[in-house]
């Protein structure tokens, strides 16, 4: 009984961290083109709030959708892009362990891209980069 207690409040005491944690930014790459990248901005909650393109100066807004979750440690998180004001594509953020795979789906044509996690931009300012990665 006391081991469940001391579980229990560990996982409360986990909860309350996350939510405090401070924001961050992961940088991607595009898997067929590595010179087309962008950074995601991880607010305070946690969850992707925007995103901005390699050589672009602004931010395009994400609305979170929904969590997938799948069998293992790997979960999706998913989000409109909303360019303007309007859906404009779809990302889906895999998180497998230390690796992030974003899959896009452009609305107009249903054409897919595919990024991965760039650890060594990612990481700048250990843990988390603290600024946009380019």
């Amino acid at each position: 009984m006391k081991n469940v207690l001391f579980i229990s409040l560990c996982l409360v005491l986990l909860q309350i961290t996350a939510m405090n944690a401070d924001p961050y930014f992961m940088c991607f790459l595009n898997d067929k083109n590595p010179n087309n990248g962008f950074s995601v901005y991880f607010p305070e909650e946690g969850r992707a709030s925007h995103l901005l393109y390699k050589g672009k100066t602004e931010y395009i807004p994400l609305k979170f959708i929904k969590t997938k979750y799948s069998k293992g440690r790997a979960h999706t998180d998913v989000y409109h892009e909303l360019y303007k004001g309007a859906h404009n594509g779809t990302y889906e953020l895999e998180f497998d362990g230390n690796w992030v795979y974003v899959y896009y789906t452009r609305k107009k044509d249903g054409k897919k891209f595919t990024y991965t996690i760039d650890h060594e931009l990612t990481n700048y300012d250990y843990p988390w980069r603290s600024t946009p990665c380019f």
